[in-house]
C-alpha cells in the first residue's frame, strides 16, 4: 500500500517544503516493512540530525526532537476505547532509532521493549532521505491475521523554530498530537488515506 503524508496542521498533502511517501507490505508471512522517502523542494537549511556520535544499535531517547519518520503499530489487544495498547518506532536520517511500548498515551509506557526491529537509512543528500523499519510482526504478539493490523503513519521535520509534522490519517490539528489512536487505520488493506502514487 502507498501513503502519502499530509501537513496536520495545514491538511495539505504536499508543503511548499517537503513530501512525505511511504510504501508499506508485508514479506515472508508475518514480516511488516514500511519504506519512507522524504523530498524537499528548493534550498531548505541541512537535516535536523541527532548529536554525534549516535549508536545505532540501542533505542536513541528524544529521537522525536530531531528530524524523524514514525510508524505506531496497535497490539493484537488493542481497543481504541478501552485499551489504546500500541508500539512506536522511528527512524532519523543519521540511521539512529526509538521504539517504544505504549500502554496507555501519555501515562503508562515500557521503555525497555526490545523487539528486534531493523531500520535503516538507504539515502540521504541535501535534498532526499530514504528510510525504512522492518518488524517480525510476533515479536509484538501478532497472531491474527496481518491484513488486521492498524496503525498510523507520521514524520516530524524540521528544527524546533520551524517544525512541521505529517500524518497519514490524523485530523488537522493547531497543536500537533501523533499520540491519538482512535485515528488508527488500516495498513496492509483498504485504508482511507491510500494512493497509487
Amino acid at each position: 500500500m502507498m501513503f502519502k503524508l499530509f501537513d496536520v496542521q495545514k491538511a495539505v498533502h504536499l508543503s511548499e517544503r517537503e513530501a512525505v511517501t511511504v510504501s508499506v507490505n508485508l514479506r515472508e508471512g508475518f514480516v511488516f516493512r514500511i519504506d519512507f522517502v522524504v523530498t524537499r523542494n528548493g534550498a531548505v537549511p541541512s537535516w535536523n540530525l541527532p548529536p554525534s556520535p549516535v549508536n545505532r544499535d540501542e533505542p536513541f531517547w528524544e529521537l522525536w526532537n530531531t528530524d524523524v519518520v514514525e510508524v505506531f503499530l496497535a497490539a493484537p489487544d488493542f481497543e481504541p476505547e478501552g485499551r489504546p495498547h500500541y508500539f512506536e518506532f522511528q527512524v532519523s536520517p543519521s540511521g539512529a532509532y526509538f521504539e517504544l511500548e505504549v500502554i496507555q498515551p501519555r501515562k503508562v509506557t515500557n521503555l525497555m521493549i526490545r523487539t528486534g526491529v531493523r531500520h535503516g537509512t538507504l539515502q540521504l543528500d541535501a535534498t532526499k532521505w530514504v528510510a525504512w523499519i522492518e518488524l517480525d510482526l510476533r515479536k509484538i504478539g501478532w497472531s491474527l491475521p496481518p491484513e488486521n493490523l492498524r496503525g498510523g503513519i507520521f514524520a516530524a521535520l524540521g528544527d524546533a523554530s520551524d517544525r512541521r509534522y505529517y500524518a497519514a490519517f490524523l485530523p488537522q490539528q493547531q497543536n500537533p498530537d501523533f499520540h491519538l489512536p482512535e485515528y488508527f487505520n488500516s495498513l496492509l488493506s483498504h485504508p482511507s488515506n491510500s494512493s497509487s502514487a
